[in-house]
């Protein structure tokens, strides 16, 4: 389960990343 709440963290991550790059 540890896993899979961390594999989370990493798409929410990705997923500011490309909201911030569509902005600039």
């Amino acid at each position: 389960k540890k896993k899979s709440l961390s594999f989370l963290c990493i798409n929410r991550a990705l997923r500011i990343l490309s909201t911030e790059n569509k902005i600039q």
